[in-house]
């Protein structure tokens, strides 16, 4: 709650802020419904399957979606599963590779485990050597 309120709301105060400052000023791009009718009724669909769908793919915890008997593709999926369980490792999705990069990466084997195990241990050590 605490980084949502410090950090999340901020910044999109910010930038709500800055678009109404663009559009109450003529400089940000405005459409009204008498003009582009079917543009806007397409955006408010995509919106409402973003949203209500969007993060279904995210959460039903499968590594791979299979399509037929010898077709599948992968997901993130299950490294969205095991940011849940574990809460702090896989902050990111697979594309962009932030978790490898800052050690937070952990793919569900026995080396994941202790990865985080000794990722624990350390931050324990630096938080009993603050005190």
């Amino acid at each position: 709650m605490l980084r949502s309120f410090g950090t999340g709301v901020p910044i999109w105060t910010v930038q709500e802020v800055g678009m109404l400052y663009a559009w109450a000023n003529g400089r940000g791009p405005w459409a009204t419904f008498a003009d582009h009718p079917w543009a806007l009724i397409l955006l408010v669909l995509y919106h409402l399957q973003v949203t209500g769908t969007g993060a279904v793919v995210g959460h039903f915890g499968f590594d791979k979606i299979e399509v037929g008997n010898q077709a599948a593709f992968g997901s993130h999926a299950y490294a969205h599963y095991l940011h849940h369980k574990y809460f702090e490792v896989n902050y990111s999705d697979s594309l962009v590779p932030f978790d490898r990069w800052f050690g937070t990466w952990h793919d569900g084997r026995k080396n994941g485990e202790a990865l985080m195990a000794a990722r624990y241990q350390r931050k324990k050590a630096r938080a009993s050597a603050g005190r």
